[in-house]
């Protein structure tokens, strides 16, 4: 446990929460985390057994009280203290989160193989979509060859808007702000094959009119969802 007076002075938007179904307080912060719309993931731990070397008070294999493990992620930087006091349980319940990924994982113990592997399907909470990304995808590189592979199954000519939604939804956006200029190098590589294909001297192929038809409905699509000022949202 990290020195409570050090984490009195942190100041973060990340948060880990260990909660008891025992304590009713515990259990009412669970409610205010579902009810007031707050960006978070959260798994019950019923399956724990304690480690060897966990505590001297317990034999290894010994089941552990079922906690809750919360990933609590806020609109601006907050001290424990203040936010302890919003859901009205002890600050000592908060710590500073130092790496999200590493916390999401751990809800279900991926990584720890000595440790009961928790079913993702038993998050609950927004951020578990995050978690299926990580579960899916736990390599930088790999995320990388996702955005790749999504620039270039896109039929017809593709726009950099689409795929920043496409990654948006996907949970990759950090890995496409990192490609930055390396996204439009990709796009127009992809762009100059489909025109270069629909403008050669031979005959189109079936393909390239079915990406140029399928573009098309797409731009009309677009058009269509702006002129009613609906925003990405319909996208």
């Amino acid at each position: 446990m990290s020195n409570p007076s050090h984490m009195d002075k942190t100041k973060t938007r990340t948060w880990v929460m260990v909660l008891y179904p025992e304590d009713p307080s515990h259990q009412n912060c669970i409610s205010l985390l579902k009810q007031s719309g707050y960006d978070f993931a959260c798994i019950l731990h019923d399956k724990d057994t304690w480690d060897e070397d966990e505590s001297p008070d317990h034999a290894p294999g010994d089941p552990k009280k079922p906690h809750w493990h919360v990933v609590l992620k806020v609109k601006s930087p907050r001290y424990r203290k203040p936010l302890a006091e919003e859901f009205d349980i002890k600050p000592q319940c908060f710590e500073p989160c130092r790496d999200v990924k590493k916390a999401l994982l751990y809800l279900v113990h991926d990584g720890y193989d000595t440790k009961f592997q928790y079913d993702v399907n038993d998050v609950f909470g927004p951020l578990s979509s995050q978690l299926e990304t990580l579960l899916m995808c736990d390599n930088e590189g790999e995320r990388v060859i996702e955005i790749v592979h999504m620039i270039d199954q896109s039929p017809g000519l593709c726009t950099y808007r689409e795929i920043l939604l496409k990654a948006c939804r996907a949970g990759l956006y950090g890995d496409f702000r990192k490609l930055g200029a390396g996204v439009r190098y990709l796009l127009d590589e992809h762009n100059d094959e489909i025109k270069n294909e629909l403008v050669s001297d031979r005959k189109p192929t079936a393909g390239a009119y079915e990406k140029a038809i399928s573009q098309a409905e797409f731009t009309g699509f677009v058009c269509g969802c702006e002129s009613r000022k609906k925003g990405v949202q319909n996208l």
